[in-house]
């Protein structure tokens, strides 16, 4: 089992992941992770829906997922965990032991909000965000912004720190 990467992207699976990332990362299966993603019906199916006929689909609560992960439960597979909440994502990186297991972290697409400031042309966030990405990066994760495989990495701590002395963040 290898987790390829964490990516953090509003619109979970959708085009870019079925057509870029499945194949240049290799994946066989794809982890949605999120407990109110597993309560909603709806986002479920269309979930399944959208998932690649090439991967396996895993849609799990936070502590199913983590508990999963570290008892290596998907030998043999390539996974890429996607969620789309910082809280989620938090809860994720700091359980004990999945820092062995997850080392990548792509920052893929945040939607707008109303109290979110613009940090590259698809990531929004705000201090809430802010501070869990600097908590990420301090444990010592690969974090980058990447939107698609042939894009360039971005370092986007560099990008956050401009935006927070900006807006008085830190």
């Amino acid at each position: 089992m290898k987790v390829v990467q964490l990516r953090f992207d509003s619109r979970l699976i959708h085009g870019q992941v079925v057509s870029f990332w499945t194949n240049d990362l290799s994946l066989s299966r794809i982890m949605v992770v999120g407990d109110h993603i597993v309560e909603s019906k709806l986002q479920k199916e269309m979930l399944k829906v959208s998932c690649p006929s090439s991967c396996k689909l895993s849609i799990l609560r936070v502590q199913t997922a983590i508990k999963n992960l570290l008892e290596r439960k998907y030998e043999g597979d390539r996974i890429l965990v996607i969620v789309d909440d910082f809280t989620v994502m938090n809860q994720l990186l700091t359980a004990p032991g999945i820092n062995e297991i997850i080392k990548n972290i792509n920052i893929g697409n945040v939607s707008t909000g109303n109290d979110k400031i613009m940090v590259t042309k698809s990531i929004y966030l705000n201090k809430s965000d802010y501070e869990v990405l600097c908590g990420v990066d301090k444990m010592g994760y690969n974090l980058f912004a990447q939107m698609v495989p042939n894009n360039s990495r971005v370092n986007i701590m560099n990008e956050l720190m401009e935006k927070a002395k900006e807006n008085k963040w830190n």
